[in-house]
């Protein structure tokens, strides 16, 4: 999403997320172009949707309002074609863990539940948790999906480089076998 906005215009270091307000057909023309192509699955233009990726661009004020008219968005395309869903996307805080850091598994889960709340709003089908690299971040984050929207299916893909690891040490089969029993639908890699 962030390369196709780009090539419309998006600076680099802008917030793709407001042009869900600013611009919402060049980010209705991308998942156009996506759905027309044959994707069933179209992602929300909300993957720095949370307060604190807002926050540095001082948009944390506007977070209901940008995640829900990204859902929307993506809805208004998905009820254009036959078989497209909506993943309402979700990316990583930004902020390290404890104890690396000082974001405790409750307050990553706050984030995300706001998020989540917002994109639910807009319509979403599923929710997908995408390039996490933190184990404890991303089960915060389908604990927020799993309270807010129990009965839509969630989706979670670490980033893992080239020794088959998370920039913090999380291998593949372990995420899976932590994150199998949490109600997660589709565990993958990006």
């Amino acid at each position: 999403m962030g390369t196709m906005l780009q090539s419309k215009g998006l600076t680099d270091g802008g917030a793709p997320e407001l042009w869900n307000v600013d611009n919402p057909s060049a980010i209705e023309d991308v998942l156009e172009q996506y759905a027309a192509a044959g994707a069933n699955l179209i992602t929300t233009n909300t993957f720095g949707g949370t307060r604190g990726r807002l926050q540095m661009h001082g948009l944390e004020d506007r977070l209901f309002e940008l995640n829900q008219a990204g859902a929307q968005i993506a809805r208004k395309v998905a009820d254009r074609h036959t078989g497209v869903f909506v993943l309402g996307d979700v990316g990583p805080s930004g902020e390290l863990m404890e104890p690396m850091g000082s974001m405790t598994p409750d307050d990553a889960k706050e984030l995300f539940v706001e998020q989540i709340r917002a994109l639910v709003a807009g319509g979403v089908d599923a929710i997908l948790i995408e390039t996490m690299s933190d184990l404890a971040e991303a089960q915060a984050a389908v604990a927020a999906a799993n309270e807010v929207a129990p009965d839509l299916p969630v989706v979670v893909t670490f980033s893992f480089d080239t020794n088959l690891r998370t920039m913090m040490g999380l291998k593949p089969e372990q995420a899976v076998k932590a994150l199998a029993s949490s109600g997660v639908k589709i565990i993958g890699a990006n």
